[in-house]
């Protein structure tokens, strides 16, 4: 067998869905800054933080930033508070806003739903 017969025969075995990473919180927050254009160096601006810092909650090390912080990149890069703390609630409200991202509405919708 040549290699890329061998090649071939890999790249055609099925593929262990399963083993499919889970979008950990530090991705998260990596996504929400991709998808408003920002940086890290944003992050460390506006909550006077050091690159170290920035740079640990981008990869999901601990600790992670507070729940009051994580509600402000949320409303800093445009997405959901509920989806970047708990990777829930991806669609946008019908009115075309995210009123998710508000922290006083996600306290508030917690709260109805436990």
């Amino acid at each position: 067998m040549t290699d890329i017969d061998q090649i071939m025969v890999h790249m055609t075995e099925q593929t262990d869905f399963a083993a499919v990473p889970k979008v950990t919180l530090g991705w998260r927050i990596q996504m929400a800054l991709d998808h408003a254009g920002l940086k890290q160096t944003d992050l460390m601006e506006k909550f006077e933080i050091s690159r170290g810092t920035a740079s640990r909650w981008c990869r999901g090390a601990h600790p992670a930033p507070k729940k009051f912080i994580l509600n402000e990149i949320a409303v800093m890069c445009g997405v959901s508070a509920r989806w970047l703390i708990d990777g829930e609630d991806t669609e946008p409200d019908p009115d075309g806003g995210n009123s998710s991202s508000r922290p006083d509405l996600v306290s508030e919708r917690s709260s109805v739903q436990s």
